[in-house]
């Protein structure tokens, strides 16, 4: 389990360093399995196709914010106030310093409005959960309810 987990994770680095210097529509499978040093067969044990491993590569940016909700959730002391405001703006700036994965990040982002598939549908769920995770570690911070 774990040596596929480090295989993903070798796959979406790799399709961001594509992504970087290359268009969305010239990035093929192809292409990020030979960067990640796999076959595209290798990819396709893991994704059903281009558009669920972008979906990936944008989930994983913005995994953060779950897993500081999650962590608060579960936790059996879990930070609140200014000890989880800190924490948020550590990985916020973190973020936001890098530049070449929001750019990156608007760009597929931008790509999956403008066409409708399912994969459309992924983001917008994937929003809402956002959305909720950010509210809940909200009320943690300045203990306020929605």
């Amino acid at each position: 389990m774990m040596e596929a987990n480090k295989r993903k994770e070798r796959i979406m680095n790799a399709a961001m360093e594509i992504l970087k210097e290359s268009p969305i529509e010239e990035a093929t499978v192809r292409k990020i399995a030979a960067k990640a040093g796999l076959t595209t067969g290798a990819i396709y044990h893991h994704y059903k196709n281009k558009d669920e491993l972008l979906f990936d590569v944008i989930k994983q940016s913005l995994q953060f914010t779950h897993r500081l909700a999650e962590a608060a959730k579960n936790e059996e002391n879990p930070k609140q106030g200014k000890a989880l405001v800190s924490e948020i703006v550590s990985e916020v700036t973190q973020r936001i310093s890098k530049e070449d994965e929001q750019k990156l990040h608007i760009q597929l982002l931008s790509d999956v409005i403008a066409k409708e598939s399912e994969i459309r549908e992924k983001y917008q769920r994937n929003y809402r959960e956002l959305i909720d995770d950010s509210a809940s570690l909200f009320e943690r911070c300045f203990e306020i309810r929605n």
